[in-house]
């Protein structure tokens, strides 16, 4: 050993040993460099218009590298209003001749932010903005939990063909407040030619700007912008479920529109869900809805519903999906619609190779068949409701996620609230598998569960092909951000463990993103985050922190 420290060798072999250690750290760092730049972008919430929450193409971050040492915060940006919608994220946009990956982000302000994804910095001059917010006094007494300002409440849409960012917002004009449309150039933020528009279908009664609202995300499907709206809370005022259509290339022709029927007096049936809904290869929608009052028939709350690319509903059984206690269920205010449905990708070899899954507020999880939705179901309100039931939660808030582990074969994943639930007392993330028994019957069993009190937002999972996936989890309880192995459940990261890593008190409606080696995320100061890979740091964990939000 010691013969090796004095040993001399040639100047020549010297710098072949440097320039082969610079390839080596040279190639370790270009893909994670190049990845930044390879065209990846999240122009919808949950991903896709399946709403599914899976980005199966991160390649930066896996099991190995989230962890406390190497894995934490990486800047944040204070913006001017709340934000209760996702962040949205294109790579590789040219802005004033240079080339940036941006992180899009509205708020209650009317304002929409470009960021550098890389360092949170402001990219455009100054923020688009689609005007006035709405006047929160200017609604029924005791309505809304959105205040003081009402403005862009849900996650906009991004056309990355026309590199176009469209977005909703309530404005105050004339002492009114009425809903607009924003056509935003993600490039420069200027306001496309024509726009923005009135929301104004030529519905009667009209769209109730009183007592609307958009809090589900658009859609972009079929050549239109699809906007939902259900009520404020409180259930105030006689509110209808609505979904509009909007021509993004002829923003002036008449509006689609589907309404709600609303047969009972204080009519109800909103869409509610941040994550809006879903659209199927066709072009069809699933909008899932909340309670009615006093319906003396069906009238299509606590449903699903597959509406055509032209907004029109069959309502013939093939067509929605009503659990058999739909009337309990509006009696109790407990809506299907509390979350979001998500398309689950074919299933081959089950006898419903093509469904969706939802559950709602009574804590009732469904696998439902697409090809034939069942109108209302004949089961007891939790079994033989769809091609799958069980109950899972005290009550279900927020949408599932699904990932393809390489072993484990098709999972969901849920947030269950409660304290009776399938994972035992107390709010937790649920881990399932999808399986089929041997008729080829679709069904859903729990493998593993998070540690209480870690009810997430709406949870998201990443990987990379043929590799496991990392589950992403948000707690309002803790107030942190989580990461577990998606097919084990060991816990990678916790932001409480690591001083300065902290989220500082995430939105109630919080929707997030995992992209390009980041999360990205807000807080209820207005803070945009992002957290990433970066250096090893080398001081000790907060082990206080570790007694209060234990790992598995």
């Amino acid at each position: 050993m010691g013969n090796f420290y004095r040993k001399s060798y040639p100047a020549g072999f010297v710098s072949f040993l440097i320039l082969t250690a610079q390839l080596l750290v040279l190639t370790a760092w270009l893909p994670a460099r190049l990845e930044a730049r390879s065209g990846r972008a999240v122009t919808t919430a949950r991903y896709n218009n399946s709403r599914n929450g899976w980005n199966p193409s991160e390649v930066i971050l896996n099991i190995s590298n989230v962890n406390h040492n190497s894995f934490g915060k990486k800047w944040s940006t204070m913006i001017q209003g709340e934000i209760k919608g996702s962040p949205l994220y294109v790579s590789d946009v040219l802005i004033a001749g240079q080339r940036h990956n941006v992180l899009y982000v509205a708020t209650e302000n009317n304002l929409i932010y470009a960021l550098d994804a890389d360092s949170g910095a402001e990219l455009w001059p100054i923020p688009n903005y689609l005007g006035v917010p709405g006047n929160i006094a200017l609604l029924p007494d005791g309505c809304g939990s959105i205040g003081p300002n009402i403005g862009i409440t849900s996650t906009p849409v991004i056309d990355l063909e026309g590199r176009t960012l469209y977005a909703v917002g309530l404005t105050l004009e004339a002492g009114r407040n009425i809903f607009k449309m924003a056509a935003v150039d993600i490039a420069t933020g200027r306001s496309r030619p024509g726009w923005p528009i009135v929301i104004n279908p030529p519905a009667s009664p009209s769209l109730d700007t009183r007592v609307s609202s958009n809090r589900g995300a658009l859609l972009l499907a079929n050549d239109m912008v699809y906007v939902p709206f259900g009520g404020y809370a409180g259930d105030c005022g006689d509110y209808h479920g609505w979904v509009v259509g909007i021509q993004k290339a002829n923003p002036q022709a008449p509006q689609l529109y589907y309404r709600t029927p609303g047969i009972g007096p204080h009519v109800g049936s909103g869409i509610w869900s941040s994550g809006g809904f879903p659209a199927d290869e066709d072009g069809n929608l699933y909008p899932a809805t909340g309670n009615s009052f006093n319906a003396p028939a069906l009238d299509y709350s606590n449903s699903v519903l597959r509406l055509r690319p032209n907004l029109s509903f069959s309502e013939t059984a093939r067509d929605f999906f009503t659990p058999s206690n739909w009337v309990d269920l509006n009696d109790a205010d407990d809506d299907l619609g509390s979350s979001t449905a998500i398309i689950i990708p074919r299933q081959p070899s089950s006898r419903t190779p093509n469904m969706l899954f939802i559950a709602g507020k009574r804590g009732v999880g469904h696998l439902i068949n697409l090809d034939a939705m069942g109108g209302v179901a004949s089961g007891d309100g939790v079994s033989g409701e769809g091609v799958y039931s069980r109950k899972v939660a005290e009550s279900v808030f927020s949408t599932a996620a699904y990932y393809e582990d390489p072993i484990l074969g098709p999972m969901l994943f849920l947030t269950v609230a409660g304290n009776e639930t399938i994972c035992g007392p107390e709010s937790r993330t649920a881990a399932m598998t999808l399986r089929q028994d041997s008729d080829g019957n679709s069904y859903y069993q729990v493998i593993w569960c998070t540690p209480p009190r870690l009810a997430s937002a709406s949870p998201l999972v990443t990987s990379a092909p043929g590799q496991t996936g990392i589950l992403w989890v948000v707690s309002r309880r803790t107030e942190a951000l989580h990461a577990f192995n998606a097919a084990s459940g060991e816990e990678l990261y916790n932001s409480n463990m690591v001083p300065g890593d902290e989220l500082g008190g995430p939105q109630k409606f919080l929707n997030f993103i995992a992209v390009d080696g980041k999360i990205f995320l807000t807080n209820e100061q207005n803070e945009v985050m992002a957290y990433g890979l970066r250096e090893a740091r080398f001081r000790d964990l907060d082990y206080r922190r570790m007694d209060r939000y234990p790992l598995r």
